[in-house]
């Protein structure tokens, strides 16, 4: 939820402090239409539009507020990390980045997904994911079907491919220091 999400990533409280804004959006019934055509989720199965709802929004808060328009920036876990996707694919002349989390991208959009220009990507997701598999295939929470979706690889390759980067990737290992 909304809700949630400003507990939980608490962006509000760093934007008073690094002076820009903040919204949590939510969408219908809890759930975004993000792109997995999945008849499991609602908002999917009915089709709402959320692109047009958030395309909607950022005008809004443009109207209303001095927003500098070349850094609108969309991210959200899991759900929202699919629909931070989408916008990506879909919005992309009114977005300056895309940082999905939890998710990987819905194998039903890869051929609808032409973004208009370059758009930078941070991909976040766990390699033991019991919800999403890093390896691509079916997302599943309590035996129901989510939708299918790419590997986190194939997800890679795909922003890689829009954006014309360069085909050998620069890789660095972390050490995990919070084990």
């Amino acid at each position: 939820t909304a809700k949630s999400m400003k507990n939980f990533t608490r962006f509000d409280e760093i934007s008073e402090k690094e002076n820009f804004i903040v919204l949590y959006p939510q969408g219908y019934k809890r759930q975004w239409n993000d792109g997995r055509a999945e008849s499991n989720i609602e908002a999917q199965r009915l089709n709402i539009d959320d692109v047009g709802f958030i395309n909607a929004l950022i005008d809004y808060v443009c109207s209303q507020y001095n927003i500098d328009k070349k850094r609108i920036y969309v991210s959200g876990p899991s759900n929202g990390g699919f629909m931070s996707s989408r916008l990506g694919c879909e919005l992309s002349h009114k977005i300056a980045a895309i940082a999905p989390v939890i998710s990987t991208f819905p194998v039903a959009m890869k051929e609808k997904c032409n973004p208009s220009s370059p758009l930078p990507v941070m991909i976040i997701n766990g390699t033991s994911d019991p919800l999403v598999p890093y390896n691509g295939g079916q997302v599943k929470l309590r035996e129901k079907t989510r939708g299918e979706v790419l590997s986190t690889n194939e997800t890679v390759a795909l922003w890689v491919k829009h954006n014309q980067c360069g085909s050998v990737p620069v890789v660095t290992s972390l050490e995990d220091t919070d084990k």
